[in-house]
């Protein structure tokens, strides 16, 4: 993903069935759609309110 998005609040976003492991693309972007419907990753991310997201609070099974 080629974008960046430099106003806060963090931005969660999806419809992107991405392939790879889950990860953070920016600190306040976060994709949660990783193909889980194709054998992909359930994922989500554990927000508490914080400005900047941190990539120990996204969670995948």
């Amino acid at each position: 993903m080629g974008f960046s998005y430099a106003i806060q609040p963090p931005v969660f976003l999806g419809h992107y069935w991405l392939k790879r492991a889950p990860n953070l693309y920016r600190n306040n972007i976060c994709c949660l759609d990783y193909s889980i419907a194709k054998n992909g990753f359930l994922c989500a991310y554990r927000f508490s309110g914080e400005r900047q997201l941190f990539h120990g609070n996204l969670v995948y099974v």
